[in-house]
């Protein structure tokens, strides 16, 4: 016989628990980016940055590190960040010089799925750059109580606007701003001029010298200075000039200006006699359109006519 039919099953009870895995943190920043813009040299901007969990455990988040540039700045340790919950850092950039600038800033965690976090840091530096032409303005011989206008012009040929503080005029009281001058203060945008009208009125016979100050906030040249001068001579050696002819030959049409054509007569009250320089300057909504000189021969007591070069007026289309 055999020993199967004798056989007997055997029943093993097997137990167990079951155990889920230990929660873990589940970090992220944001943005992945930080875009500072443009900042002017010598100042600072300031963005933050957002660590956040999601994860069921705490995170410990290690102190920020930065690379590249150090114009970027963060500051403050670790820190730990609970289950569900975030932190923000504040990221600096202050930059000492003109130009784009790039780094990265990085946290370390206990993620093991995220061990770096990294975020991508840009911004450029910009200053405004300022001058003024010309540096000198010599308004020449003028009549007494008579008046002369020149432009000075400030100029920006920086990467950040100025603003100007101040324009002031020291000297003789005989100097004047124009009615066209900006009220201060006022904004000169990067690569923008901006035009000052500067006038002379002598009162006395005589030299007269004085300073136009420009002040801004440029640090580089907060301020900007304009020598003046000119001589106030008396009516009874000088020519009384008399305009005789200032007309506009024909009108405009269709975008197209033909000339003005510039006629001027000097009476010479006195006995002299002589050629003496002779200027016309032409000046439309404070600036200056015209100018144009012509040696005149004048006779004693007697009248002198100048046919000055044609003005063409320019429109756009």
């Amino acid at each position: 016989g055999s020993d199967a039919a004798n056989a007997t099953s055997i029943t093993v009870n097997l137990t167990g628990c079951g155990q889920l895995p230990s929660p873990l943190p589940q970090v992220s920043v944001t943005p992945v980016a930080l875009n500072f813009g443009d900042v002017r040299v010598g100042h600072t901007g300031s963005l933050t940055v957002t660590v956040n969990n999601t994860g069921g455990a705490d995170a410990l988040i290690s102190a920020p590190s930065l690379t590249g540039r150090a114009e970027f700045a963060a500051g403050g340790g670790g820190f730990p960040v609970p289950a569900g919950g975030s932190q923000a850092v504040a990221v600096q950039y202050g930059p000492t010089g003109v130009g784009s600038d790039a780094g990265t800033l990085s946290f370390g965690s206990n993620d093991p799925h995220h061990p770096t976090l990294n975020v991508a840091l840009a911004g450029r530096g910009v200053q405004s750059a300022s001058a003024v032409t010309p540096a000198a303005v010599n308004f020449g011989s003028v009549i007494t109580n008579g008046t002369v206008a020149r432009l000075v012009t400030l100029v920006n040929s920086g990467s950040a606007s100025a603003q100007v503080t101040g324009l002031g005029l020291s000297g003789t009281s005989e100097f004047s701003r124009g009615g066209s001058a900006p009220a201060v203060p006022f904004t000169v945008a990067a690569g923008a001029n901006v035009d000052v009208l500067l006038a002379y009125r002598p009162v006395n016979v005589g030299a007269d010298s004085g300073s136009l100050t420009i002040a801004s906030d440029d640090p580089a040249h907060p301020s900007l200075a304009v020598a003046l001068s000119g001589s106030g001579v008396g009516a009874g050696g000088a020519l009384d000039f008399d305009f005789s002819n200032f007309s506009v030959t024909a009108r405009s049409i269709l975008n197209k200006s033909r000339p003005i054509q510039i006629t001027v007569r000097i009476a010479n009250r006195t006995g002299g006699a002589g050629t003496r320089p002779v200027t016309v300057v032409g000046v439309e909504g404070g600036f200056e359109v015209y100018r144009a000189t012509l040696n005149a021969t004048l006779k004693a007591k007697g009248n002198t006519w100048l046919r000055f070069p044609v003005f063409s007026p320019q429109f756009g289309g």
